[in-house]
């Protein structure tokens, strides 16, 4: 069996000027340090965000971002 290398689905582009996409870039400053060592939570803020058009602010600066730093270690475990 072969693995599948492409997508076959089709791309749209935005069904309303109010939607953000994925994989959208967000500036933002981080408040919580990374940890390199171990897995766990990060918090940014948006430093600022405004569409091409400028017509439409999706996200206010100052916006909270909360994610998750994932700890990626080698095969070998080193």
């Amino acid at each position: 069996m072969r693995k599948q290398v492409y997508n076959d689905h089709a791309l749209f582009g935005a069904l309303s000027p109010f939607e953000l996409k994925a994989a959208a870039q967000i500036p933002g400053v981080l408040l919580t340090a990374v940890d390199t060592v171990r897995s766990g939570p990060v918090i940014a803020t948006v430093a600022h965000f405004d569409r091409v058009s400028g017509r439409h602010c999706l996200l206010h600066q100052k916006a909270r971002l909360v994610g998750q730093a994932r700890l990626e270690t080698a095969p070998d475990g080193a």
